[in-house]
Formats: structure tokens, C-alpha cells, sequence
């Protein structure tokens, strides 16, 4: 039986790295999800600032039932990729975060958005709505169109 040679350092940093792009390829590709979120999500935040503050409509709450389409249609797509995508690495199911990727915009935006959710302990809660639309702005739809961006540069 033949043994392998034990890789040297910068193979093995090869195949890591390769497994880091393959991860980012695999979300800036999947862009959709975060824009999909990122703008149902959106919309409903204003919505509900809007029938809550200037209509002062009782059931406010109700345009966040839009987020049932998201859910169906990620269950779609996910369902539609993992069939063809073939074997899943670790890469694939850890939590990708702005860091692991190296994607910066990712990592401001998850800082931003800290700092909004710490800023609403001191507002009242109709602008609580708001903040939150803008922590989704600043951290799902500005993030997915840059991970687009780069996905179809590279």
C-alpha cells in the first residue's frame, strides 16, 4: 500500500484558501438571500412606521406577512441548490461571517448595526421600527449588492 506524502504548509494553506473562496463564491453567488431579506424585511419596517404613525391604523403589524413569501421562496431556492450542488465541506456549513470571508462591508455593517440596537434602548418604539429598517439597509441590501458586485467581477 502506498502512502501519501504529508502535504507541505503551503499546500495545505492552498486547500484552505481554496475552501474560503469556494465559501465566498458560495455567498456572493447566493447574493439573492440577502437582497430577498434584506428588502421584504425593509419594507415591512416603513410600512409599519407608515400605517402606524401617520394612520394610526390598529394592526400595524400587518405587512410583516410578506415575509412568508421570503420564507417560501428560500425554501425553494435552497432546495433547487442543494440538489445540485453535490457533497457540502465544513466551509458549507459553518457560519460564514463578514470576518471568515474577509468581506469588509459585512463587518462595518454588523458593527453598525450593534450600534443601532443600542441606540433604540433610547427612542421610543415607533422609531424603533425605523432603526431597524436601516440596520437591514445598512447590513442585508448594501452588503448583497456589493457580494453581487464582486461575484460578477470575479
Amino acid at each position: 500500500m502506498d502512502e501519501k506524502d504529508p502535504l507541505s504548509v503551503e499546500e495545505s494553506f492552498e486547500i484552505i484558501q481554496s475552501m474560503i473562496d469556494k465559501a465566498k463564491n458560495s455567498v456572493a453567488d447566493n447574493s439573492y438571500l440577502f437582497l430577498l431579506w434584506g428588502w421584504l424585511v425593509f419594507i415591512a419596517c416603513i410600512a409599519q412606521f407608515t400605517l402606524k404613525v401617520f394612520f394610526n391604523y390598529t394592526h400595524h403589524y400587518y405587512p410583516w406577512a410578506i415575509l412568508i413569501i421570503a420564507l417560501g421562496i428560500s425554501i425553494f431556492r435552497n432546495r433547487k441548490n442543494t440538489v445540485r450542488s453535490g457533497p457540502k465541506t465544513y466551509v458549507d456549513y459553518s457560519f460564514l461571517t463578514g470576518k471568515l470571508l474577509s468581506f469588509y462591508p459585512l463587518v462595518m455593517s454588523a458593527t453598525i448595526s450593534v450600534a443601532l440596537a443600542l441606540l433604540t434602548t433610547f427612542i421610543s418604539y415607533d422609531y424603533d421600527i425605523l432603526l431597524c429598517g436601516l440596520a437591514i439597509l445598512i447590513s442585508y441590501i448594501i452588503p448583497g449588492y456589493l457580494l453581487r458586485l464582486q461575484f460578477r467581477v470575479h
